[in-house]
């Protein structure tokens, strides 16, 4: 998760500005291939993230349970 985190936010200025030392914008950087991977990432990583949401969510209802 890590790497991937990285990965999209090392390529999201370039995406959304280009490169602006070159003056290349950011369709000459990235295509449609480019953008679906990002879009891969970011849900796998999203899925991960809700996982251990819903894991906590219950571990922490469970301490709050009165013993009985």
């Amino acid at each position: 998760m890590a790497r991937i985190s990285r990965d999209l936010s090392f390529n999201r200025g370039p995406a959304m500005y280009g490169d602006e030392s070159s003056e290349t914008p950011p369709e000459e950087l990235y295509d449609e291939e480019d953008s679906q991977v990002a879009i891969e990432k970011a849900m796998l990583v999203h899925g991960y993230c809700l996982k251990l949401l819903e894991e906590r969510r219950r571990e922490l209802s469970a301490e709050l349970q009165p013993s009985s």
